[in-house]
C-alpha cells in the first residue's frame, strides 16, 4: 500500500513539474489563437504566385522529383493531405498544428535548458502573436510549415545541448533534413545549429564531452545533406540541394551585366549574357554599374525591384534560346547549371558590386524585422526601461547578474536573423516574406532580457523549477 501511494506520489510530482503556470498560459494563448483562426468562420486556402509549383509538382519518376525547382517534402504534404481528404481544406489547421507544436517544443527546450518556466514563457509566447503566423498559415506555399520547422529543429538543437541524448540528436537530424526540404531557405541551420550547440554549452560552462558532441551534432546536421546531394548528382548529374540556386542569384546578378562585363565572359557566358542585357535595356533597365551616379539608397531599391524580371523575363528565357540554337535540351537543371556559371564569373569580376548587395540586404532586412512596429515598438520601449532600472539599480549596488542560460534566447534569436539574412541576401533580395520567419525569435529574445532584468533577484530564484 505504501509502494501505491508513493508512486501515485511520484506521478503527481512529475505532473505538477511538468504542467504548472507557464505552461498552462501558454496552452490558453495557444487555444486562443486556435479558435481565431481555425475554428471561427471558413478559413480557405490562399494561393500566391509560387503555389503551382508546389500543386503541379512532377511526381512520374525519382529524376522528375529531383529535376524540379522545388525540393520534395512540402509537394508530398500536399499530395497526401489530397489523398486522404480529397481537398486541400485542412492545410491550414495542419500548418497552424505545425506552428502551435514547434512552439510548445521550443518552451520545452528552453526550459529545460534555462531550468525556468518563466523564461521558456517570456521566449516563446510572443511567437505566437508574430505577423507572420497570421499571413501565411492558410497559404498554399511552404513559408508557414518551413517556419515551423526551423523552430523545432533550434528546439532540437537546444535539447541536445541540455540533455545530451541521443534521442534529441536523431531528432535533430530529422528535423532539419525535413526542414530544408521543405524550404531551401533554411540551409543556413545546417551550420547554425552546430554553432548554437557550442555557444549553448559554453556559456553554460558545460565543457563534459563537448568535443564529442559538437561532433555529433555536426555529423547528423551535414551528413544527411551531402548524401542528398550525391544522389542527386548520381540520378540528375546535379551536385546540390534543389535546381533553383542559379534561378535566385541570376535574379541578382543580372543587373551587373554591361557591355565591359560582357566583354570578359567566357563565350557561352556571353552569349546569354548578351541577350539578357539587350532585353534589359529595351525594358528600360540600365546596368547598376551605368546608375552609379545615382549612388544611395535607391539604387539598391531599384535593384531589389528588378530581382524577379531579370529571372523570368531576361535570364531564363535567355538560356532558353541559347539552348535551342545549341540544339540542347533546356531542362531545370540545365537553366540553373547555365545561370549558375553565369553569375559565377559576374560576381568574380564585379566582387565590390556583390559584396554592396549582400550587405545592403543584410541591413535592411534587418532594420524592417527589429523596428517592426506592431512587433517590437512596446517590446523595444520596455526594454529601454529595463536597462535604465538596471542601470540605477548598478549605481545604487543593488543588482544581481543575469545568470548565463538566460542568455540562450538571445542567442538563438542572434544567431538565425544575421545567418538567415545572409543565406538570403546571397542569392535574393530581403523580402519581408524571407527575412521576417529568421526574426521571429526576437520579441522573445526581448521580454526574457526584460524579465531578467526587472527580477531583482539571485541566479536560483530566476531560475527556479518549473514547479514553481
Amino acid at each position: 500500500m505504501k509502494e501505491v501511494h508513493s508512486n501515485r506520489y511520484k506521478q503527481s510530482t512529475r505532473i505538477r513539474e511538468l504542467i504548472d503556470i507557464p505552461v498552462i498560459i501558454l496552452i490558453t494563448a495557444a487555444v486562443f489563437i486556435w479558435l481565431i483562426l481555425i475554428s471561427f468562420g471558413e478559413h480557405p486556402v490562399r494561393m500566391n504566385p509560387d503555389t503551382d509549383t508546389y500543386r503541379y509538382f512532377d511526381f512520374s519518376s525519382m529524376h522528375a522529383m529531383l529535376s524540379s525547382i522545388r525540393t520534395i517534402a512540402y509537394p508530398v504534404l500536399l499530395r497526401v493531405i489530397w489523398v486522404n481528404t480529397g481537398s486541400v481544406d485542412a492545410l491550414p489547421a495542419i500548418q497552424l498544428s505545425f506552428f502551435l507544436l514547434g512552439i510548445f517544443l521550443y518552451f520545452f527546450a528552453i526550459r529545460k535548458y534555462t531550468a525556468s518556466s518563466w523564461v521558456a514563457l517570456f521566449a516563446a509566447l510572443p511567437i505566437l502573436n508574430t505577423r507572420f503566423l497570421f499571413q501565411h498559415y492558410d497559404v498554399m506555399s511552404s513559408d508557414a510549415l518551413g517556419c515551423a520547422m526551423m523552430i523545432c529543429t533550434l528546439s532540437f538543437t537546444i535539447l541536445c545541448a541540455a540533455d545530451k541524448k541521443n534521442i534529441a540528436l536523431l531528432a535533430l537530424g530529422l528535423s532539419l533534413f525535413l526542414t530544408y526540404q521543405v524550404r531551401p531557405a533554411y540551409l543556413f541551420l545546417v551550420i547554425l545549429a552546430p554553432c548554437i550547440y557550442f555557444v549553448l554549452r559554453t556559456i553554460k560552462k558545460d565543457h563534459t564531452d563537448i568535443g564529442k558532441g559538437l561532433l555529433n551534432v555536426s555529423a547528423v546536421c551535414i551528413l544527411p545533406l551531402i548524401a542528398f546531394c550525391l544522389l542527386r548528382l548520381i540520378i540528375i548529374g546535379q551536385f546540390g540541394l534543389v535546381s533553383f540556386g542559379g534561378y535566385n542569384i541570376t535574379g541578382v546578378t543580372s543587373s551587373l551585366i554591361y557591355p565591359k562585363v560582357i566583354d570578359s565572359l567566357a563565350e557561352e557566358n556571353r552569349d546569354i549574357a548578351n541577350d539578357i542585357y539587350s532585353h534589359r535595356l529595351i525594358m528600360g533597365h540600365k546596368s547598376i554599374q551605368e546608375k552609379i551616379a545615382d549612388n544611395g539608397p535607391r539604387i539598391y531599391l531599384s535593384w531589389r525591384d528588378e530581382y524577379k524580371d531579370n529571372i523570368y523575363k531576361f535570364s531564363v528565357p535567355a538560356v532558353k534560346k541559347y539552348a535551342e540554337l545549341n540544339k540542347e535540351i533546356a531542362n531545370t537543371p540545365y537553366v540553373n547549371e547555365k545561370l549558375t556559371r553565369l553569375a559565377r564569373e559576374i560576381i568574380i569580376m564585379e566582387p565590390v558590386y556583390y559584396f554592396k548587395w549582400v550587405a545592403f540586404q543584410i541591413i535592411y532586412g534587418t532594420y524592417r524585422i527589429v523596428f517592426d512596429l506592431r512587433q517590437n515598438f512596446w517590446l523595444g520601449c520596455l526594454l529601454v526601461m529595463a536597462v535604465a532600472i538596471r542601470i540605477f539599480r548598478k549605481v545604487t549596488g543593488n543588482i544581481v547578474p543575469i545568470p548565463a542560460p538566460t542568455h540562450g534566447p538571445a542567442i538563438i534569436a542572434g544567431g538565425c536573423l544575421f545567418s538567415g539574412l545572409i543565406l538570403v541576401a546571397l542569392v535574393e533580395p530581403a523580402l519581408y516574406r524571407y527575412a521576417q520567419p529568421v526574426g521571429i525569435f526576437i520579441p522573445g529574445a526581448f521580454l526574457v532580457y526584460i524579465f531578467a532584468s526587472l527580477t531583482n533577484q539571485s541566479g536560483n530564484a530566476v531560475h527556479q523549477s518549473a514547479a514553481c
